[in-house]
């Protein structure tokens, strides 16, 4: 949960590099460690009826954070016309920001439902393994980063 949640978080993080990463090499990063994470889940979660499971799990996870990226981008776009026309209105600021939060909340929702499915698929000792792999592996950083190379 933390993995993904905190994805969004990093957002705001990511504009404290001194220089960007370079993301062609930052995609190819979370392409092997997405593949590490499937040949661990194939090795940790010893059911098949589980691991097949999980791994649609983990492709409905992808879905959710490429729209959420999605999202982010659209937003920052937003945000930049409004701030570049002079006589934008705060209510057109507030409403934008206010469309912005509601499909975050939407998206967090979505997450943690994901998570407490992931969960339900997995024993608590499978559970601390991947979930710890997730953890150092696919960093949030990279995640958001990896999604927002459009929109600045």
């Amino acid at each position: 949960m933390a993995v993904a949640g905190a994805a969004a978080l990093a957002i705001a993080a990511c504009a404290s590099f001194q220089s960007a990463p370079d993301p062609a090499r930052v995609e190819r990063e979370i392409a092997a460690s997405k593949a590490s994470e499937l040949e661990l889940v194939r090795s940790t979660i010893r059911d098949p009826v589980r691991t097949e499971r999980f791994i649609d799990l983990l492709a409905q996870r992808e879905q959710l954070m490429q729209r959420f990226v999605g999202q982010i981008i659209d937003h920052r776009k937003r945000m930049k016309v409004l701030n570049a026309d002079y006589n934008t209105e705060r209510s057109d600021f507030e409403t934008q920001l206010a469309d912005y939060n509601r499909k975050r909340a939407i998206a967090q929702q979505e997450l943690v439902e994901l998570i407490t499915a992931m969960k339900q698929t997995t024993t608590a000792d499978e559970w601390r393994e991947i979930a710890a792999f997730q953890l150092d592996r696919l960093d949030p950083r990279h995640l958001a980063f990896g999604g927002l190379k459009e929109g600045g």
